[in-house]
């Protein structure tokens, strides 16, 4: 998983076995309470009580919930890049980009629809600083390897414009995903417009 930017406020993660237990208690009783009721309820009190933990143990390892909140993130994205991991390593070798794009975009979606923490999690990550450059790092991540995948494709194709069109093709499906998903499930309709949209453009940029 790429390293995303640490939480200025979080303390320590666990080495021991034992640490371990505790921390991933504390993280799963976090993610119960984001699925069953919702990020209002999520307290470092009421996070503590469902893991079976002392204030004082979560506090070691969790200054406050949005540290929390960054760890629940940094799991859900780790699980996300190992369910993708296969269309990333697809890219490096497939001329059908048409077929590529569709299948990791819906791929990407039903991913979303699937995981409760980033269902619970994505409304609020534009107010959470740590969230905010978490996301900033997948994105420019994501970025960067669809502009290596473009000039692979056309090597004449200059650095900035590869990264130009990337960007397009980031933003443009991050935002359809966004709405897509917004109720929990997959709009397939409202995917397939984009999809057709980011399509005609890579061709373009290919042609």
């Amino acid at each position: 998983m790429q390293e995303m930017a640490k939480s200025g406020r979080q303390r320590r993660r666990p080495v021991q076995q034992r640490s371990k237990k505790t921390f991933e208690r504390i993280c799963s009783a976090a993610s119960e309470i984001l699925a069953q009721d919702g990020l209002e309820a999520l307290t470092t009190n009421a996070v503590a009580a469902r893991a079976g933990v002392s204030i004082n143990a979560l506090y070691s390892y969790f200054p406050d919930k949005y540290a929390i909140m960054l760890e629940l993130f940094r799991q859900s994205e780790q699980r996300r890049e190992e369910a993708l991991a296969p269309y990333v390593r697809e890219a490096a070798e497939t001329n059908d980009w048409s077929s590529l794009i569709r299948r990791t975009t819906f791929a990407a979606a039903r991913l979303r629809v699937q995981d409760s923490d980033y269902l619970a999690l994505r409304p609020v990550i534009s107010a959470v600083s740590e969230l905010r450059a978490a996301q900033r790092e997948v994105d420019d991540g994501t970025v960067q390897r669809v502009a290596g995948h473009l000039q692979r494709r056309k090597p004449t194709l200059s650095k900035q414009r590869a990264h130009r069109a990337a960007v397009v093709v980031s933003i443009t499906l991050t935002a359809a995903l966004d709405e897509a998903t917004r109720d929990g499930r997959v709009q397939r309709a409202l995917l397939d417009e984009a999809i057709r949209m980011v399509e005609l453009y890579v061709s373009d940029v290919l042609s």
